[in-house]
């Protein structure tokens, strides 16, 4: 990950979308992030955000289900609810 990255509490989906859109911006292949929290606290809104800014146009759900969704954004996301 580049330097440069400040992370920030959200008040909407909407501003949690933006978040993770800023964060593309250091993201470096290789990457490895933790979204720690309850169900429905955010986690794949905010992955909804980091696709977006990845230019990923198409759907992104949570892994609840299926444990693991595989993007195939470029650089490629893993999203794996453990």
């Amino acid at each position: 990950m580049k330097l440069g990255w400040t992370g920030n509490i959200t008040h909407s989906p909407k501003e949690t979308i933006e978040l993770g859109t800023r964060l593309t911006s250091v993201m470096e292949p290789g990457d490895v992030f933790c979204l720690n929290g309850d169900l429905a606290a955010g986690k794949t809104t905010f992955m909804k955000g980091v696709l977006k800014g990845l230019q990923y146009n198409q759907e992104v759900t949570s892994p609840t289900f299926t444990l693991i969704n595989e993007y195939d954004s470029e650089p490629p996301v893993i999203h794996i609810d453990c």
